[in-house]
């Protein structure tokens, strides 16, 4: 067995665990953490975190720590994803054909943060603000990865999976 496939089946029998044991989704981020600083985290690797951030983000809070509201494996995983494609090494080529669009995403991301200065109720302004920054990130981070229609239906053929597996 590769490790791609054993990976998935770890998730898929996490997902089982974690009803019932809602802190063993804390092994999902230790696994990935530590074998990514252990090793230098390959483009590979970090595109399978991808697609479990994915995944976990369909599940949202199905996956989450019943004692801690709005904590869930997303937001872990998210996080997570970002240090570590922050540093590693990127091919921003791909993204030419989106330029644009990522541009005015990116405007509008900084209307949002000088709008903050007139708004009534800054914390939910903030809160409004993070909400942005995930579909984002969810949407910059698809059109980085899917850049081939295999990718893009490996990754719908595992978000479908889970979610028939849910």
């Amino acid at each position: 067995m590769n490790t791609q496939k054993g990976i998935y089946i770890g998730i898929g029998l996490l997902s089982l665990i974690a009803p019932i044991f809602p802190l063993s989704l804390l092994v999902i981020p230790m696994f990935f953490i530590f074998t990514l600083i252990k090793n230098k985290p390959s483009n590979q690797l970090i595109y399978y975190l991808f697609i479990i951030v994915l995944i976990s983000g369909i599940w949202g809070p199905y996956l989450g720590i019943p004692q801690i509201a709005g904590f869930n494996l997303f937001k872990i995983l998210m996080f997570v994803h970002l240090f570590f494609f922050l540093t590693m090494k990127k091919d921003f080529s791909k993204l030419k054909k989106m330029q644009v669009p990522l541009f005015l995403f990116v405007l509008w991301m900084i209307y949002s943060i000088i709008s903050m200065l007139w708004s009534a109720n800054i914390s939910l302004s903030i809160e409004a603000l993070y909400y942005q920054f995930e579909s984002f990130y969810l949407l910059f981070m698809t059109i980085y990865y899917m850049d081939s229609e295999k990718k893009l239906y490996e990754a719908t053929f595992f978000i479908f999976l889970f979610v028939k597996l849910s």
